[in-house]
């Protein structure tokens, strides 16, 4: 039921973003109709690295009924959503609470060990992004080096499910950077210096990620910050930059073009148009967009076409977007701890666009790829690059996201080695390769997520309409996510961070949109956050 709303939710949002441009008159132009939403508020419109919240802007040619209905439809999912979820509750509560007491009388005596010498047990971090799910993984792998470990999110998200971890000695709430940078950052500064932190690791979301790269510079210096210095994340965060980076240091990738107006597409469009190129470019957002980055809108198409998509965004010399061309092959996500150009710990898995399903992939080229362009720079910090391996064999970059990908649940298996990087870079032996998730390490999930994708495909629901027969290969596959799969947020020796996450988390997200009327895309567990109209 909450993965069913996020499609219907989604598709109408994209459907409303089509509807928004009338017939074109007889000079081929496009005619918009104004829009009655409110605009971008000052504050998000000015904060650091232009961030700005997508406009979804409603057609005035839709009646007042199909208003009424674009006002209603986004609450009645919360509906949906939250009734769905007070159903399985108790289904929740009863197997997670079951699952920890078995798993807790089986493995008495074998729990994962801890540093717990008195030297490492005074050592305090601070981690920041407690709604998203890799922060818990971070949280996990500290303590397993015996740290006292303070979590860090902003007011929006008090509830988040993570702050229940046993693995969690103080939970804080901070203000929220882009609306407050000195706030922010004197509240960081002060929490390091009541809990004497030895390190910063920011697991932070793209608008929050100039902001901690801006901690440093208030940090005592015996205080390690995991964040890219600022310059480097501002350049690594732009997509263009970061292509002519690479290509300055020898690495392929696809070719990148910035694009600042709308009038720049299209003149893009018709050049490709006219040379008759096989090649396709896809069109998105520099800025982080929650709203636009599943489009996957590509050109060259009618010039019409692109008029209809092109109308309701804002493409200008301050907010401009790319075209990159488009690569056929096998997308691959990866994540580096990297300090002085040297590759710590290393991970990367087959991706998608939203992915939800980590498994180590062991790629040596992208390994390869990764630590040369560190290298190159000599960068400290954590870096997540996003590849395709095309279909002869050759590794491209296609972006840079100066800050933790989800993939680093990969370590489930290993999070003492994890921790041990995070918490001391400088001792790991020069002679030592790169911290590498467990090759045995179990696909990790979201339980929810993958059972809806499981029962909802059209052929299990036709196999349960009319092949009976083949339902028990069905009921086999969702026995295997249950038996062999590595949810996110359970572990049996820590299980209220998975409960919170459903029965608190969740329904808070759901009953704040259900109060303003956000149209929504979907629920993201993986990051903890509604991607909706005006989020964050």
């Amino acid at each position: 039921l909450l993965q069913a709303s996020m499609g219907r939710a989604e598709g109408a949002a994209v459907h409303d973003r089509r509807q928004n441009v009338n017939a074109s008159d007889p000079r081929g132009q496009m005619h918009s109709e104004p829009s009655s939403s409110p605009s971008v508020s000052s504050k998000a419109a000015s904060s650091l690295g232009a961030y700005e919240d997508a406009m979804l802007t409603p057609s005035s040619a839709r009646a007042t009924n199909h208003a009424l209905v674009d006002t209603l439809a986004p609450r009645m999912w919360c509906v949906a959503c939250l009734a769905g979820l007070a159903y399985i509750a108790p289904l929740l509560i009863f197997c997670s609470l079951t699952l920890s007491a078995m798993s807790g009388l089986y493995l008495r005596g074998r729990e994962p060990s801890r540093t717990t010498s008195t030297r490492e047990s005074r050592r305090a971090v601070i981690v920041t992004g407690g709604k998203m799910t890799k922060a818990l993984e971070v949280c996990r792998a500290l303590k397993a080096q015996g740290c006292r470990v303070v979590l860090l999110e902003t007011s929006k998200y008090w509830m988040v499910a993570s702050r229940f971890s046993r693995n969690i000695d103080r939970f804080a709430i901070v203000p929220i950077p882009e609306q407050d940078p000195k706030a922010y950052l004197a509240a960081v500064k002060r929490i390091v210096e009541e809990e004497s932190a030895v390190a910063f690791v920011p697991v932070c979301s793209p608008v929050a990620s100039q902001y901690d790269a801006l901690v440093a510079n208030v940090l005592p210096s015996t205080c390690l910050s995991w964040s890219l210095e600022a310059s480097a994340v501002r350049k690594l965060d732009d997509k263009v930059t970061f292509a002519q980076m690479a290509k300055e240091a020898g690495l392929p990738m696809p070719e990148t073009l910035r694009m600042r107006s709308r009038d720049a597409v299209l003149e893009f469009n018709r050049k490709l148009t006219a040379e008759g190129t096989q090649a396709r470019f896809v069109l998105k957002s520099l800025a982080y967009d929650s709203m636009h980055r599943l489009d996957m809108f590509t050109l060259p198409r009618p010039e019409e076409d692109v008029l209809a998509y092109t109308a309701g965004l804002n493409i200008t010399e301050s907010n401009p977007w790319l075209v990159q061309e488009m690569l056929s092959g096998v997308e691959h996500s990866s994540c580096a701890l990297v300090r002085d150009g040297r590759v710590l710990a290393f991970c990367d898995n087959e991706a998608s666009i939203s992915c939800f399903n980590y498994t180590y992939a062991g790629v040596p080229a992208i390994r390869a790829w990764v630590s040369e362009f560190c290298r190159h720079y000599a960068l400290s910090g954590v870096v997540c690059i996003d590849f395709f391996v095309t279909d002869d064999g050759v590794v491209k970059a296609i972006e840079c996201n100066p800050r933790f990908s989800s993939n680093i649940m990969e370590f489930h298996r290993n999070r003492g080695e994890l921790g041990r990087v995070l918490l001391s870079p400088d001792t790991v032996p020069a002679s030592e390769g790169p911290v590498l998730p467990r090759p045995n390490a179990a696909e990790v999930n979201w339980l929810l997520t993958d059972l809806y994708y499981e029962v909802a495909k059209p052929a299990a629901i036709h196999a349960a309409s009319c092949r009976w027969w083949r339902l028990p290969k069905y009921t086999a596959t969702l026995f295997s996510i249950l038996l062999f799969k590595k949810d996110a947020y359970f572990d049996p020796h820590d299980p209220l961070p998975f409960l919170a996450l459903y029965l608190l988390h969740l329904p808070v997200l759901l009953a704040r949109t259900l109060y303003n009327g956000n149209r929504w895309a979907k629920i993201d567990l993986c990051i903890g956050k509604m991607t909706e109209e005006f989020g964050d």
